[in-house]
C-alpha cells in the first residue's frame, strides 16, 4: 500500500521536503494515528520543534485525507490516499 504525505506551509520548511511516499504492507490496516506517529517520531522528528510540551504531538496538527479534513485519528487509510499535514489555523 502506498500513502503520499504532503507537508503544507512551514511544515515543508521544517521537513526539508514537500512530500514523502510511505509504503506499507497491504495486509496491515494503517490508521491515521499510526501514520502520524511514524512520521513525527521516526521519519520527520523535526516536526516536534513546533509542538507544545505537555500535549500529544499527534493531536497538534491539522490533517486532511484526499482533500477532506479528518478529526478521527482512527480513520483507516487506503492505497493511494493523499494525506495533507498542516499546522492549525486560527482566526478572529
Amino acid at each position: 500500500m502506498r500513502i503520499e504525505v504532503r507537508y503544507i506551509g512551514v511544515l515543508e520548511e521544517l521537513t526539508g521536503t514537500a512530500k514523502d511516499e510511505i509504503r506499507v504492507d497491504p495486509e496491515n490496516n494503517l490508521t491515521l494515528k499510526e501514520l502520524l506517529k511514524y512520521i513525527i517520531f521516526t521519519l520527520r522528528p523535526s516536526l516536534l520543534k513546533i509542538t507544545t510540551e505537555n500535549k500529544d504531538p499527534i493531536t497538534q496538527f491539522t490533517v486532511a485525507v484526499n482533500g477532506k479534513l479528518v478529526h478521527d485519528l482512527n480513520t483507516l487509510l487506503k492505497d493511494g490516499d493523499i494525506v495533507l499535514l498542516m499546522i492549525p489555523i486560527a482566526g478572529g
